[in-house]
């Protein structure tokens, strides 16, 4: 029998969807390291990967939140598979670069095609619903900063070709 307390709480399958999410941009964020430490030798762009995924951190952050605002700013969560076939291609990348070392020029295209991706999927087909303005207000500005990850990756490679 479902209480009032239920309406705070995350259903099982909204758990799996913002675990998921909180997945993505935490591998987002091991791959900015691991472009990091690869491209050490190239300090300004080891510090954009730096930065990066301090972002990231930052986003997977921002999903935790909302995770314990069931209920008082968000309303629910939706189902999207795009968020599994992304954390695929992040796994499958890190699996397939183990070995190599992809250049700077190879790490910033990636970069930006998944950057691209998370902001749609950020922005344009978000799994969130929220009933509080504010709230959701707070939560897009901050996964804009996707969006400006894309014109930083993009204007450093227009540099580097």
């Amino acid at each position: 029998m479902a209480t009032e307390q239920d309406a705070f709480k995350l259903r099982a399958d909204e758990q799996n969807i913002l675990g998921r999410c909180i997945m993505i941009e935490e591998k987002c964020a091991a791959l900015y390291r691991y472009f990091e430490k690869i491209h050490a030798e190239v300090p300004e762009l080891a510090a954009l990967w730096h930065t990066i995924a301090l972002e990231e951190d930052g986003h997977a952050e921002s999903f935790r939140l909302v995770g314990r605002l069931k209920g008082v700013g968000m309303e629910q969560l939706d189902c999207c598979d795009t968020n599994v076939a992304l954390l695929n291609e992040i796994n499958e990348y890190l699996e397939a670069n183990k070995r190599k070392r992809p250049s700077p020029v190879a790490a910033l295209g990636f970069a930006i095609n998944l950057e691209r991706k998370l902001n749609e999927f950020h922005i344009g087909r978000s799994v969130l619903k929220f009933n509080d303005g504010a709230l959701e207000k707070a939560f897009v500005d901050n996964m804009h900063w996707t969006r400006e990850h894309v014109t930083t990756l993009e204007n450093v490679l227009q540099g580097m070709v």
